[in-house]
């Protein structure tokens, strides 16, 4: 418990310095996660940029008010810009646009960081860690109970002569320390053709 008391507290305490400060007039500034923004940051890896990168290889076609469709090559999604979602279903998991989704906005010529959630804020993050957990003395200040204290469980003993070999793995071969020679063509020294040895081979004088 002492553990699990120590990593809650560290967590909040930390989280509670990064959203020090007061909120800035950026809104892109205020947005703390960099996978809340994976378009638009410029700090980010090579990899979060991708939806911007992808976005031109997607053609998107207006299929009704607010609604629009992206096709690539044999792929197709749908996306709804007034719900804020999209038939690939990332936008919906993560938050932020994916890339069908980022290609619609720029086709509408939108600002891609309004539809981005608003649970990525900075006042969002600051209002959800803003609460303290409470300090705990260690188990030798704990008070004595009457009761008696929670033991593990006894050993028992499972039916059966015990293993003694360990449990090998699914790849490994079982009942030999030596690798297999499957597979793999011999070849006699003396003659140096495959397929055969001493016993067999013609070249090796006979008693």
């Amino acid at each position: 418990m002492e553990g699990v008391t120590y990593e809650g507290v560290s967590q909040a305490n930390g989280n509670k310095e990064v959203t020090e400060g007061d909120p800035k007039d950026d809104e892109d500034d205020n947005v703390l996660d960099v996978k809340a923004k994976p378009m638009f940051n410029e700090d980010i890896p090579w990899k979060k940029q991708l939806p911007i990168l992808g976005m031109r290889y997607w053609q998107v076609l207006p299929s009704g008010l607010n609604t629009f469709e992206t096709r690539n090559l044999g792929e197709s999604y749908g996306v709804d810009m007034e719900k804020k979602t999209c038939t690939y279903r990332i936008w919906q998991m993560n938050g932020y646009g994916c890339v069908h989704s980022v290609a619609t906005i720029s086709y509408v010529n939108r600002d891609v960081e309004a539809f981005v959630d608003p649970l990525y804020c900075a006042c969002i993050y600051m209002n959800t860690y803003k609460y303290s957990i409470g300090s705990m003395n260690g188990s030798a200040m704990w008070p004595p109970i009457d009761y008696i204290p929670p033991l593990p469980p006894l050993r028992r003993k499972m039916p059966g002569r015990p293993t003694i070999k360990r449990k090998r793995d699914g790849t490994e071969v079982s009942g030999s320390y030596r690798v297999s020679k499957a597979g793999k063509k011999m070849v006699y020294g003396v003659c140096k053709k495959s397929s055969h040895n001493k016993s067999t081979c013609d070249a090796v004088s006979k008693p």
